[in-house]
């Protein structure tokens, strides 16, 4: 099991996208303890489920995949 390390960060977004992503991100990684790779490893249809819009689950799941 992996050690999940949280420390926040002040990132300045420009966007509603943006924000809605980093509101998804903290989610998954402080409530529901993910580490690095779980994320990474997430499908689009597992992100939209933890709040995340249908754009912002798309392109994340696309960069993930390289």
């Amino acid at each position: 099991m992996g050690l999940l390390v949280y420390e926040k960060v002040d990132i300045p977004t420009s966007t509603s996208v943006e924000k809605g992503l980093m509101k998804t991100m903290k989610k998954l990684f402080v409530m529901k303890r993910f580490n690095g790779q779980d994320f990474l490893d997430l499908t689009q249809d597992e992100l939209e489920r933890h709040g995340m819009k249908l754009g912002p689950a798309n392109r994340l799941v696309k960069f993930a995949k390289g």
